[in-house]
């Protein structure tokens, strides 16, 4: 079997440099060109939402850990080919449900971006 892939720079799966936190050690220099992947390790502790159930059948809720304001944030939800298949803009002062109904059972990456902060996490869609 031959696998190919192809890796966009403009995909929100390669995060900009300006997208570091400034708690980053200083000792670690970032080359122009390298590609940065999201840390999604145990992202239960230091994301700044959590999505529940996951795994989920057709509907999940996703809530904002320690906010202390209203905003506004954006989530996107995309699928193992990286296809968008939700957009929303959103309060953060509210859990939110959304639906996958009409998608397959896989693998979804939750993006959410609010000030200058952007988190991800996996999620899996089970039948």
């Amino acid at each position: 079997m031959l696998l190919h892939a192809h890796i966009d720079p403009e995909s929100p799966f390669c995060i900009d440099k300006h997208f570091l936190s400034s708690d980053t050690d200083d000792s670690e220099q970032i080359k122009d060109n390298e590609l940065l992947i999201p840390d999604m390790g145990d992202s239960s502790n230091s994301a700044c939402f959590r999505i529940f159930p996951n795994p989920f059948r057709d509907v999940f809720t996703l809530a904002l850990c320690g906010v202390t304001s209203e905003s506004v944030m954006t989530v996107e939800v995309y699928n193992i080919h990286g296809e968008i298949v939700i957009h929303e803009q959103v309060s953060t002062y509210h859990e939110h449900a959304f639906s996958l109904n009409a998608q397959p059972p896989g693998i979804y990456l939750v993006r959410v971006e609010k000030a200058e902060s952007v988190e991800f996490q996996r999620m899996i869609k089970h039948n």
